[in-house]
């Protein structure tokens, strides 16, 4: 695993792109994991009103 890592380190100071990418996804995970805790239960009711919008939009293609 430590080898994997090295060479994980070596290319990131080869490949600028990928060190910003790194360095977004990073921040997001941090974000997602402060978010996460509090915004759970208010992701979930938005994501069953998602779904209940889709099928009344479904309803009225039809």
């Amino acid at each position: 695993m430590a080898a994997n890592t090295i060479e994980m380190h070596a290319g990131h100071h080869v490949d600028v792109n990928c060190t910003v990418h790194h360095r977004a996804a990073r921040a997001a995970a941090r974000r997602a994991a402060l978010i996460g805790p509090l915004r759970s239960r208010s992701a979930m009711s938005n994501s069953l009103r998602y779904r209940e919008r889709t099928v009344e939009l479904a309803e009225q293609m039809r």
